[in-house]
Formats: structure tokens, C-alpha cells, sequence
């Protein structure tokens, strides 16, 4: 039997450098003859062997560290983007890497490939801290559920409380000090608003008034996000006369980003209604109090404000769905202060996080003044014609700081190729990308066969490096999703690429290529 000092001094540090699996001993062995070299019984001939060998394990030590390191950047360079990103999306959702390898191995990658590359991303130091960061994420999620639970053990959460008339003391104990929701009833008993304000009394007052509304809603789903790009100038007497005439409507609205109270000539609407001295502050008026007038069906999309607000319902109804700011995970807030979910018809399909939603809903009456806390999602819809007043120049603090996200690629658009269709295989329920984007991958070389048997949007086959990537686009559709001609679209392209055999498009193209279509 050999002893420790037999062993350490005949250990192989070629053999144990060639073999990553019992990397460990290397360091062990340098602890053991690190600790021998103290022992006063060695010859000088012996301490000078031993710190050979130590030396000649360090170097073994340093050969495997970079021959390991290289051999996982060279595995890293074969795998593309796309499926490196996949990786470390679904290694964030803590998808099973036995499983991220099978779906590799089933979309024709290499299984050595796969197994290196998902072991090396793990090692990476970006993945390493995007890990903590979600972990930590993960910590205030999960505090933000039990706060959600706890509140509906209430058997009034589901209602917002109404209360007729508050003093300023109560009012920031009870809801603006706590974050809670209220409707506050006989506060306007006093406004000549509540009585005088109609659309005929606008026209005949202010009418010469040139007037922002909000133009062009209806073509754009981002209206909200993108409020700059509708904003036109009228005449308030036409404005009326088309919120009057023309019936129930998303596509006009004049709203709190107009800005119409600041004009001069709509100055003398002040006189019409008094701010409530209690709760507001009469003398900071300048962007803190907002004019809101509009048909029914107008919408203003799920969000939230960036501060505490209350909102004055002069003339007609709106319905109002709030939810609790602890139900933000759940929302799907890629930008700003908007949510993608839409109340008016909400696809659970598309946001199944949403199902654990809960939502307060309630009518707004004319006289009514409801005070929205900072944080609460609310999204509001006009049930008649209506006028309203919102104000945020509270006499207690309401400046708070937000770090809101601006996601452009969410997980409902595909552009990692076969990795997206992939990462919904991999992980079941960790990623709904190929669903979201009704995406179809894996069908073969593209034919009509193929087109017309589908009803996908769009449908992607592989991308060729050094090869020209074709993008057809097929018509729009209002009734369903249009059958769109790809395969003759594609032909047709490639005729005219090889026609004017230029330098971008070459002469010969791949059999399989990518189609696309647009419904935009």
C-alpha cells in the first residue's frame, strides 16, 4: 500500500489534466504536498522534489483551465445566437438541462454540442448575474403574491369603498397613506359644473376654441404608447358636434395629454368648478389638472400612474376596472406604465398569467370623484358622451420615482428562428412563443401543398449563412387569417432577383429559404 507521501510524489498530473471529471484532485494534490513541505523530516532533496512537483501541477492546473475554456468557447462559436439566448432564457425559467438538450438533439444539433454548450452558458458570468438579479426578482414576486392573497381574504375586496364626503385627515390615514382605492360622493354638490357642463353649453361657450384631441385611435393599437403621433387641432365646436353626432367611438378623444386647460381661452371652465381645498391645492394648477371630454366607447388602455390622482365625473358614465399593483408581475408591462393586456377582450391564451388577475369593477356616476392610488392599473371605458375632471396637485407629497421597463422584443414575437418554436417544446410552460406568435416551424421545404394546408401568419423554415434570405408578403384579411400565396410570391422574387442580377440578390437560391407576411 503506498503511503500519502508515495502517493503525492507519483500522482500523473498528465493523466488527471486530460481528465476534466477528476479535475478536483489536482488542487487537492498541491494542498497535500503544500502541507508535507512544512515537515521538518524531508531532505533538502525531497523539498526540492516536492516543489517540482507542486510547480508542474500548477502549470497542468493553468493547461486544462485554458484548454477547458477554449474547448467551451470553440463549442460556444458553433452554436448560434438565437439557440445561445434560447439557452439562457430557459436555464433562467430553471428548464431541466437534460431537457434543453433533448430539444437541441430533436432540432438536428450535435449532442456534444448541446451538452457542452448548455453546461458552458451556466458557467458564463452575464448568465450568472442575470440568475441572481431574477432570483431576487423572484423574492419580490413572490412577496407580492402573498400580499395579493392576503388582500382577498377581504370579503369587500372585490368593491371600492364609497364614502360621502372625507376629512383631510381621514382621507390620508385611511387611503392615500395605504394605497387604497376610494370613491368619494357629494364633494361636487357645489360645482356650477355639475349642472351647467353638457356638450351644447362647450360649443355654445368655447366653441371658437381651437382645441388637441386625440385623432386615429382605431388604426393604431398602440394608441396610448404612441399619443404623439395622434394629436390633431380642431375647433371645439366641430369636436362636439362629432362626438355628438357621431355615435359611439374609440377613435377620437380628448384627453389629460392635451393639455386644453392650459389655454387661454378655456381659462373661464375654471370658474365652473372648485377644487377640494381639503385634499387638493388651489394654487398649483399648472399640469396637475386635466380636461377629459369625449363620445361613448372611448378607452383608455390598462395602466397606471406614475402618481396619485383623482378623477371628477362631471357629465355621463364611465366604467372603471382597476387591479392592485401587486398584481404587476402578472400584467404584462413591457412599456412604460402600459400593460399589453386588453380588458375589453382579454386573450388568455396570448396572457395566461393574467387568469390570476383579479379585477374591481365600477360605474363612475356624474357627481362622483374616485381617487386612484399611484401604482393601481385601471383601465376606463366611456359608457355615454361624458366630461371629467382629473387633478394630481394633492397638498400631501406625490413625486415618486419608477424604473418602468421598455421591452421591444417580447416573448410573443418570434425572431430566433427554429429556437422559439424550440423553447416551447423544451419547456412546456416556460415559454409560449411559437402559440403566441402562431408560428409554424419544422414543415419542410416550403410548396403550395404546405401553404394552403396552414393557417399560420407566417410560417419560417431555416436561414442559410452566405445564402439570400427571401421575405414574401401576403395580403390582409379583416374577416379571418388570409391564405397567403407564399410559394408564388417566393418564385416570383427569385425570378426577378436572378432578372436583375445585381450584387445583393445571386443567381442561385436555396430551395429553402424564409417567407414571411404581414398583417400589419
Amino acid at each position: 500500500m503506498f503511503t500519502e507521501k508515495q502517493l503525492a510524489l507519483n500522482l500523473d498530473p498528465t493523466a488527471i489534466a486530460q481528465s476534466p471529471k477528476f479535475g478536483n484532485l489536482v488542487e487537492r494534490a498541491i494542498e497535500i504536498l503544500e502541507a508535507m513541505l512544512s515537515s521538518e523530516q524531508l531532505s533538502v532533496q525531497e523539498r526540492m522534489n516536492l516543489a517540482a512537483k507542486i510547480l508542474e501541477l500548477e502549470q497542468q492546473k493553468v493547461i486544462q483551465q485554458t484548454s477547458v475554456a477554449s474547448q467551451a468557447d470553440s463549442w460556444a462559436l458553433n452554436l448560434s445566437e438565437p439557440w445561445k439566448q434560447w439557452i439562457i432564457e430557459n436555464k433562467l425559467r430553471q428548464v431541466p438541462d437534460s431537457v434543453l438538450v433533448e430539444t437541441m438533439v430533436r432540432e438536428g444539433i450535435d449532442a456534444a454540442l448541446a451538452t457542452q454548450a448548455v453546461s458552458y452558458i451556466a458557467t458564463e458570468k452575464t448568465f450568472q448575474t442575470e440568475s441572481e438579479t431574477l432570483q431576487r426578482l423572484r423574492k419580490l414576486e413572490s412577496i407580492l403574491t402573498i400580499q395579493r392573497q392576503l388582500t382577498q381574504l377581504s370579503p369587500n375586496f372585490s368593491t371600492i369603498e364609497r364614502r360621502d364626503r372625507i376629512s383631510r385627515e381621514e382621507f390620508l390615514e385611511k387611503y392615500y397613506a395605504t394605497n387604497t382605492p376610494v370613491i368619494l360622493t357629494g364633494m361636487m354638490a357645489d360645482w356650477p359644473a355639475l349642472s351647467s357642463w353638457t356638450p351644447d353649453f362647450l360649443k355654445t361657450n368655447y366653441g371658437q376654441a381651437e382645441v388637441q384631441i386625440q385623432f386615429g385611435r382605431s388604426s393604431d393599437p398602440s394608441y396610448e404608447i404612441n399619443t404623439n403621433q395622434h394629436k390633431r387641432a380642431i375647433k371645439l365646436s366641430e369636436y362636439v358636434d362629432m362626438v355628438v353626432q357621431g355615435g359611439e367611438s374609440n377613435n377620437y378623444y380628448m384627453v389629460a395629454n392635451n393639455g386644453n386647460l392650459e389655454r387661454e381661452d378655456l381659462k373661464g371652465l375654471f370658474k365652473d368648478f372648485i377644487m377640494f381645498p381639503e385634499l387638493l391645492n388651489p394654487e398649483s394648477t399648472k399640469g396637475t389638472v386635466f380636461f377629459w371630454f369625449g363620445p361613448a366607447g372611448t378607452v383608455t388602455p390598462l395602466h397606471h400612474d406614475p402618481m396619485n390622482l383623482m378623477m371628477a365625473q362631471v357629465y355621463g358614465r364611465k366604467r372603471w376596472r382597476l387591479i392592485s399593483p401587486a398584481a404587476t408581475p402578472l400584467v404584462y408591462n413591457d412599456i412604460g406604465v402600459f400593460s399589453r393586456v386588453d380588458l375589453e377582450n382579454i386573450d388568455y391564451e396570448k396572457y395566461p398569467l393574467f387568469k390570476d388577475v383579479q379585477i374591481i369593477e365600477t360605474v363612475l356616476e356624474p357627481g362622483e370623484v374616485i381617487f386612484v392610488p399611484v401604482g393601481w392599473w385601471h383601465q376606463v371605458k366611456g359608457l355615454d358622451v361624458s366630461i371629467s375632471l382629473s387633478f394630481t396637485n394633492f397638498i400631501f407629497p406625490n413625486t415618486y420615482s419608477h424604473q418602468n421597463p421598455h421591452i421591444t422584443s417580447s416573448t410573443d414575437t418570434s425572431s430566433t428562428g427554429k429556437a422559439a418554436q424550440s423553447s416551447q417544446v423544451a419547456s412546456g410552460q416556460a415559454t409560449l412563443l411559437a402559440q403566441q406568435s402562431n408560428l409554424v416551424l419544422n414543415h419542410g421545404p416550403l410548396t403550395n401543398e404546405i401553404v394552403e394546408s396552414l393557417n399560420a401568419s407566417y410560417l419560417v423554415d431555416e436561414i442559410f449563412a452566405e445564402e439570400p434570405l427571401i421575405i414574401s408578403f401576403g395580403f390582409v384579411s379583416w374577416d379571418g387569417l388570409p391564405q397567403f400565396d407564399f410559394y408564388g410570391r417566393t418564385k416570383k422574387l427569385a425570378q426577378l432577383a436572378v432578372n436583375l442580377s445585381t450584387e445583393f440578390w445571386c443567381e442561385t437560391y436555396p430551395t429553402v429559404g424564409i417567407s414571411a407576411a404581414s398583417q400589419d
